[in-house]
């Protein structure tokens, strides 16, 4: 049995972490369509090398090559996906092929960055070694470019779900504090969600159909929730006042309201859905008594 205090952090905790599946959800649905992860590793690449032509040629040789993926939009053309991933080892196997092949004709600036990652290698295997340490580094670096953008794009997400949807801290909380039965039933679908082994908010994964069945299970949730989300006019039947734009002073509160839910809800799903957990395993009713049959 939970407190109500529990209940409303549970409760409230819940409800962030649907609007985070849902700006997650959708969010990867736009990394997909515009290939985020795929631009990212050739833009990185060419960087790394110097030269945008020698990239082209990377991207042309045959080990890189079969790892395209055909386009399923453009079945009867020859249109390919660039990957979103290249090995380390596949990547140093390919730039020693040309090296090997047109060693002389290599770019200037790919010489002198070879030059210094090679130096001191004696063999052929050394060589690959310092090539995929090279290659593993930067890689990391471009991680850290991936996530900054994918979370720069989830805070617009994020409040454009928020806006949308009304989804107002300040309201819903006063909903929640107020109202024992609303309290008990989010809560209750919160227990229920969180019992669910299987992290229903991982990010980064799921082909597009997958995320749009995710952003359809998530606003699903949502509309299942006792809760002032959504917008209505004043004059319309059974409007509370939580789903209407106030005037003067009320509306500084409900921008409040709305900045507290986007910063809550850019943190991610899996952060919510951890601490939902955590929250849901708490019990603050005591130590259980003790088992009859075990007297008797």
């Amino acid at each position: 049995m939970l407190t109500p205090a529990l209940q409303f952090a549970v409760s409230l905790i819940f409800v962030y972490l649907l609007l985070s599946a849902l700006s997650s959800a959708i969010q990867e649905i736009v990394a997909n369509l515009s290939k985020w992860r795929s631009n990212t590793l050739e833009t990185a690449i060419a960087s790394l090398l110097g030269d945008a032509g020698l990239k082209d040629e990377i991207y042309k040789h045959p080990l890189v090559k079969g790892i395209l993926r055909p386009s399923w939009l453009f079945t009867k053309v020859d249109r390919t996906h660039k990957p979103s991933y290249i090995s380390s080892a596949m990547f140093a196997q390919v730039l020693q092929d040309l090296r090997a092949t047109q060693g002389a004709s290599l770019p200037a600036a790919t010489k002198t960055v070879l030059a210094t990652v090679l130096k001191g290698a004696a063999t052929a295997d050394e060589e690959k070694e310092k090539i995929e340490n090279w290659f593993d580094d930067a890689m990391d670096n471009v991680s850290g470019w991936y996530k900054r953008k994918a979370h720069a794009w989830l805070w617009v997400i994020s409040g454009c779900i928020c806006v949308a949807l009304n989804a107002d801290t300040l309201a819903i909380g006063k909903v929640l504090w107020n109202d024992p039965t609303a309290r008990e039933a989010v809560s209750e679908a919160a227990k229920t969600y969180a019992s669910d082994k299987e992290s229903k908010a991982t990010e980064g994964s799921g082909t597009t159909d997958e995320k749009l069945r995710a952003v359809t299970q998530a606003r699903n949730d949502l509309n299942g929730l006792s809760l002032p989300l959504g917008w209505c006019k004043g004059d319309a039947k059974d409007c509370p006042e939580e789903r209407q734009w106030p005037g003067g002073l009320a509306s500084v509160l409900k921008i409040v309201g709305l900045l507290i839910t986007v910063l809550a809800v850019s943190q991610g799903a899996p952060f919510w859905f951890d601490l939902l957990q955590k929250a849901v395993n708490l019990r603050l009713a005591g130590d259980l008594p003790p088992d009859s049959r075990a007297q008797q």
